[in-house]
């Protein structure tokens, strides 16, 4: 089933700010043999039955512009980490997961990155989470969750890159502006006509880009750029499922993405999963079309809704959305 979200989504606070902001802003830095890791971890005032959650930002995004939606993971009793690695840990003597990279044409950039986020996961002693990707991290989770399938309970791939083609970095670019000129267009419309959230909403996300973009810039361009790009996600995610028909151990694969990204737009993924409107209920019913990638599609259909909306827009969404995973 597609489902819809159309509404806002009821704001629970059960956390005190002062104790999520102090975690938040004290990253943990820990030598391992692979490397230094660089990551965020959140503990909630009282733990739930809920699974962990690692977050993962998109491209050049830190973890000030998701800090609403991880407040409110927070609240619901989760332990929640943050990571958004830069160039990763080296991979070359890790066997299978450079077979994986072979037979799915992954690149070292994308598999480097999954490596690192696989040791964060290793170094909390985290055995089952649920993975939440913005992006180029829900591209760099699908790696994850194909090498591990036993570490993802839910991964839910959030405006996920990997169904662009292999664009180039001055085209990446060009889409970047674009859709960074649409939604601040979109938002000041929202504004003027009383709401408020998206234009704050983006305004945080921009800060964030602004401040984390420029930390290896040169190489963010010549080698991440292209490296991410060239990575189709789909033939990950066929296998993803495939795997947990035949063996029982895998996630449930959730999309979210929204109405008016510029950046990896619906079409592009009605194309990419085989969608056939015409006839969703028999592709539901039969598993064909997008079923044969995902286990559920979320859209955020505000107008205008734009590539970073429905991870800055909606506290709660995302626990929704897991919680009914967690039904299934």
């Amino acid at each position: 089933m597609i489902e819809k979200f159309l509404s806002e989504v009821t704001y629970v606070n059960h956390m005190s700010h002062e104790s999520f902001d102090e975690q938040l802003n004290d990253v943990n830095k820990v030598e391992t043999e692979k490397g230094i890791l660089e990551y965020v971890v959140i503990e909630p005032e009282r733990y739930s039955a809920k699974s962990a959650v690692l977050f993962v930002g998109g491209f050049g995004q830190g973890k000030d512009t998701y800090t609403d939606e991880m407040f409110n993971l927070c609240n619901e009793g989760r332990k929640v980490l943050y990571a958004n690695p830069i160039r990763g840990f080296d991979t070359s003597e890790i066997d299978d997961l450079n077979s994986l990279g072979e037979k799915f044409n992954i690149s070292d950039t994308v598999l480097a990155k999954a490596n690192e986020l696989e040791t964060v996961l290793q170094n909390e002693n985290l055995e089952e989470v649920d993975l939440i990707g913005h992006s180029q991290g829900a591209l760099v989770l699908s790696v994850l969750a194909l090498h591990r399938p036993e570490l993802a309970k839910n991964i839910v791939l959030q405006c996920p890159e990997g169904l662009q083609g292999d664009i180039s970095t001055p085209k990446f670019a060009e889409k970047l502006a674009y859709e960074l000129i649409v939604q601040t267009v979109e938002n000041i419309k929202e504004y003027i006509q009383g709401n408020t959230h998206p234009l704050a909403a983006s305004a945080k996300a921009g800060k964030s880009f602004t401040k984390e973009f420029f930390r290896d810039v040169l190489w963010r361009l010549t080698t991440e750029v292209p490296g991410s790009a060239k990575v189709d996600i789909a033939p990950i995610l066929k296998e993803i499922k495939a795997s947990k028909e035949e063996t029982g151990v895998g996630p449930h694969v959730t999309l979210l993405n929204a109405q008016n990204d510029n950046l990896f737009n619906p079409e592009m993924f009605e194309d990419g999963l085989e969608v056939n409107s015409s006839d969703a209920i028999k592709q539901t019913e039969d598993g064909s079309g997008p079923f044969q990638y995902i286990d559920s599609w979320a859209m955020y259909t505000r107008k205008g809704a734009g590539h970073n909306a429905p991870v800055t827009e909606l506290p709660g969404l995302l626990s929704q959305v897991l919680d009914a995973n967690d039904s299934v």
